[in-house]
């Protein structure tokens, strides 16, 4: 018996210990945990960020500009533009149109270094020299060599036919493009030029920027109505009428007087509206 309850009080002894030594550990890990929290908490309230890049994250940004897309083809002008005139405007003015024709020589020759360069093929270059130059160069070449030409030679016959048959269509793009982009250039209501900034073309209205025809027309019409009811003669009526007027021309004339000959502005009204037909 006694054997028995010391056994059992060792027993409960040990679950004891056993009991508190988890609670304690409990306590500790609670401890380590609030620990560790308020650490983080310190640390994210004292401790100073580098550069203050926490201040660069909470700041608020405008809205960045919306990027402004510039058309290649800008048309305030009254002219109505078809789709495949502003396909040829869109190339720019300083678009030039390929011939159209197949550079039969220059593929010849990149063939033909293709191969040298692909078989290593070499000549004797001072041998080479001494030839007259009208004399054909025959290589020796093997039978590999030989096959490997032909095969080249035939790709290359081919690339040339499918060029030549796209060269020609685009031949009569480029044909159709160029008579549009004429018929745009004989037009008088228009000015085609390009903006300030950047690149692309602009059509604008000719009387809008140059009224030279619009007053030569109202002037007309003003001494027409003069002459009718009898205030000037015909033959004032033909010497006061313009006929092709044109904007007025400045010019500079050096002032040789001062140093640095500056020019003082002359402007010329010659054949002007204002100036009046010939006498």
């Amino acid at each position: 018996m006694n054997q028995t309850s010391s056994s059992s009080s060792s027993n409960n002894n040990n679950s004891n210990q056993t009991l508190s030594i988890a609670l304690n550990n409990n306590n500790n890990i609670n401890q380590i945990s609030s620990l560790s929290s308020s650490n983080n908490n310190n640390m994210n309230q004292t401790l100073p960020t580098p550069f203050g890049i926490n201040n660069y994250i909470n700041q608020t940004f405008p809205a960045p500009p919306t990027s402004f897309y510039m058309k290649p083809v800008t048309n305030p002008s009254n002219k109505i533009l078809s789709i495949d005139e502003m396909n040829a405007l869109a190339n720019g003015l300083h678009h030039v149109y390929s011939s159209g024709v197949f550079d039969q020589t220059g593929f010849i020759c990149n063939i033909e270094h293709f191969y040298a360069k692909l078989m290593n093929v070499r000549t004797d270059y001072r041998h080479y020299e001494q030839k007259q130059t009208d004399e054909n160069v025959i290589h020796k070449l093997t039978p590999a060599q030989l096959n490997i030409a032909c095969q080249i030679r035939s790709i290359s016959n081919m690339i040339k036919d499918k060029a030549q048959i796209e060269l020609k269509t685009l031949r009569e793009q480029h044909k159709s493009s160029i008579n549009l982009l004429k018929q745009l250039a004989k037009d008088q209501s228009i000015i085609i030029t390009k903006p300030d900034k950047g690149r692309g073309v602009v059509l604008m209205n000719l009387i809008d920027h140059d009224p030279t025809i619009n007053n030569e027309n109202q002037l007309t019409t003003l001494l027409l109505k003069l002459e009718k009811e009898k205030f000037i003669t015909e033959k004032e009526y033909h010497v006061a009428k313009p006929s092709g007027s044109r904007p007025a021309r400045i010019y500079g004339l050096p002032k040789v007087h001062k140093t640095n000959y500056p020019l003082r502005p002359v402007m010329a009204a010659t054949k002007t509206v204002a100036s009046g037909g010939p006498p």
